[in-house]
């Protein structure tokens, strides 16, 4: 039986963000590539379905894995079982804007047909974690947001008077001031960006400053200026949120 695709960047087989295509493993050894076009910094999450999903009739597809523009093969992004049942699933984050190649094929001596797709689950994020953000909290006022994955720092801009004592409040559900199940003050950072001692809440497991599993730092500056106010969920945790500055 002739290939449908071949397993290198001159492949005829394609694929749309947002759409999906098909194709067959017709043996053992059959890898198919698909081009695809991403961009940097987007989030797509790519699917290779099979029998269990009605997709085809390949009962065990296997993601071989995301090659670059040159057909160089993305340490990490091969994946057997990590969908529907037996079907495969990657998330990928693109380094660059380019074209990329996804490598389609079976586990073991499996043979049939098959749909590949890709979307696009890029989570715009609201505030950047470093000085460049756009978020900022008044002195006795406050501010909400949300954290949408592990990694996601929101930062706060302040301004702080020398020789006052502030207490800086990071509350989620606890408090019903959002869906955050533990929030986290990771720290407070200066003008330049530099992170200042002590002022993170512990651990984030036995730190727990506020109420219930809220976050509450403590904070004197020793110079007037600019002050930015680190908020995470600690672990896994991800919802919505209020940062809250107070004069004490």
């Amino acid at each position: 039986m002739p290939d449908d695709y071949t397993a290198n960047k001159h492949t005829t087989g394609t694929v749309a963000v947002g759409g999906s295509a098909s194709g067959s493993i017709e043996s053992r050894s059959d890898r198919d590539w698909f081009a695809v076009t991403l961009e940097a910094g987007a989030t797509y999450r790519i699917d290779l379905e099979g029998s269990r999903t009605n997709a085809g009739t390949l009962s065990d597809p296997y993601l071989r894995g995301i090659h670059d523009a040159n057909g160089r093969l993305i340490r990490g992004t091969a994946n057997d079982d990590g969908g529907t049942g037996y079907n495969s699933r990657v998330l990928f984050e693109a380094q660059t804007t380019g074209t990329y190649y996804i490598a389609a094929g079976a586990y073991g001596s499996r043979t049939g047909t098959y749909r590949v797709s890709v979307t696009d689950v890029t989570i715009e994020d609201d505030y950047a974690g470093n000085t460049a953000t756009t978020g900022t909290v008044a002195v006795g006022g406050s501010v909400t947001g949300e954290i949408t994955r592990h990694d996601d720092f929101d930062w706060f801009a302040v301004i702080l008077e020398a020789g006052r004592r502030y207490q800086v409040d990071f509350e989620g559900a606890a408090t019903n001031a959002g869906t955050l199940g533990n929030p986290y003050i990771r720290g407070i950072y200066d003008a330049d960006g530099t992170l200042i001692g002590g002022t993170n809440d512990g651990s984030g497991r036995t730190g727990d400053g506020g109420t219930g599993l809220n976050s509450r730092v403590i904070f004197e500056p020793q110079s007037a200026g600019t002050y930015y106010i680190s908020a995470v969920g600690w672990g896994p945790s991800t919802g919505t949120y209020r940062v809250s500055v107070t004069d004490v």
